[in-house]
C-alpha cells in the first residue's frame, strides 16, 4: 500500500504515512455507499493503484470474524482482482489495495453475500497531470550528473540549459522525469538513546545512521543494538526510519517515516511507531 501524494513541490515527511484508511466521512462522495476508495477520491487515483473498502451488512462482517465461508470476488474490467485482496481485517474493516490500473478508466465490480456492485476508478499517470490541465512546457527533468541539454520551446526555438543534480539512482526515464523509487534504511544507535542527538543524519550529533547496507533492510542491526523510541501516543519501539525518494508530477519528493522491516508495513497493520501524526514541509520555490 502507498498513500498517494501528488504535489507540484519538493515533500518533507518525517511521520510515517503507510496508510491512509481515512474515516469515510472524510472522503469525498463516490455515490457508491458499498465501495469506498480510500487512498483519494475515485476520480483522481494515480500511480495504479487504490486502496479500497467495501462496505458489508454487519451480518456478513460477523459471519467473516467468526470464520464463516463468505466469498468474495472481484474484477477490473472484467479481469479477476487475486483471490485474498480483500479481507477482514484488525480493525474489523473489510478493504485491501487494488493493483495494475490502466491510466484512464477502470470498473470494479465486486460480488459480495447478496449482491453485485462497482465503481469507476480513474487513474491518472504517476508523472501528472491529475487535475491542474496541460503541464508547463518546455520542462527540465533533472538528472544523476549536470549535463547540458537543447531545449526546444513552443515557437521551436532552441536553447542550451544545464541539468540540476537529482540526487537519486537514475537520470529520468522519459519526459515526465520518472525514475524508479529509491529507499535508503537508517537506525538510532543504542548509544544515543536518551542523549540530545538531532533528529538527522547528517551534522554535529545526528540520531541515525545508515544500516550495514544503506538500501537492505535485510541488514537491520539486531534489537540490542538499536535505541528505543516512545512516541506521543506512549507506544514504544525500536528507533528506525526509512527515507523515501522519488519523482512524482514531474517534481522530486522525499517521505521519512518510522519503519521497521520486521513489521508487516500494510494499511492494516501500520508501523507501531507511527503517531498518525503528518509533517508537510515545503521546498523552495512552492508558492
Amino acid at each position: 500500500m502507498k498513500c498517494t501524494i501528488r504535489s507540484m513541490c519538493r515533500l518533507l515527511l518525517p511521520a510515517a504515512l503507510l496508510a491512509c484508511t481515512l474515516p469515510t466521512s472524510a472522503i469525498a462522495a463516490d455515490k457508491n455507499h458499498d465501495i469506498i476508495v480510500l487512498s483519494n477520491r475515485a476520480d483522481l487515483i494515480s500511480g495504479g493503484d487504490a486502496l479500497v473498502e467495501l462496505i458489508l451488512p454487519p451480518g456478513t462482517i460477523q459471519a467473516l470474524r467468526s470464520g464463516g465461508n463468505v466469498r468474495i470476488q472481484a474484477w477490473i474490467d472484467g479481469i479477476s482482482v487475486p483471490d485474498g485482496t480483500f479481507a477482514l481485517r484488525a480493525d474489523g474493516r473489510v478493504y485491501g489495495l487494488v493493483k495494475g490500473l490502466k491510466v484512464g478508466e477502470n470498473l470494479l465490480t465486486v460480488q459480495m453475500p447478496g449482491k453485485t456492485t462497482s465503481i469507476v476508478i480513474t487513474n491518472h499517470p504517476i508523472g501528472g497531470p491529475v487535475f491542474s490541465g496541460a503541464q508547463l512546457q518546455p520542462w527540465i527533468c533533472a538528472t544523476m550528473v549536470p549535463q547540458t541539454v537543447v531545449v526546444t520551446g513552443n515557437a521551436g526555438q532552441t536553447a542550451t540549459a544545464t541539468t540540476r543534480a537529482n540526487g537519486l539512482n537514475s537520470d529520468p526515464l522519459d519526459a515526465q522525469c520518472n525514475t524508479p523509487t529509491a529507499y535508503f534504511y537508517y537506525y538510532q544507535p543504542k548509544a544515543k538513546e536518551g542523549t540530545t542527538c538531532t533528529f538527522t543524519l547528517t551534522g554535529a550529533d545526528p540520531c541515525f545512521l545508515p544500516y550495514p547496507t544503506l538500501g537492505d533492510p535485510s541488514t537491520r542491526p539486531a534489537n540490542a543494538d538499536i535505541a528505543d523510541f516512545t512516541n506521543d501516543r506512549g507506544d514504544t519501539v525500536k528507533s528506525l526510519i526509512r527515507v523515501e525518494r522519488g519523482v512524482l508530477n514531474r517534481n522530486i519528493y522525499q517521505l521519512v517515516t518510522f519503519y521497521d522491516p520486521l513489521d508487516a508495513n500494510v494499511p492494516w497493520a501500520p508501523p507501531k511507531g507511527w503517531n498518525r501524526k503528518l509533517h508537510w514541509k515545503f521546498g523552495g520555490g512552492a508558492g
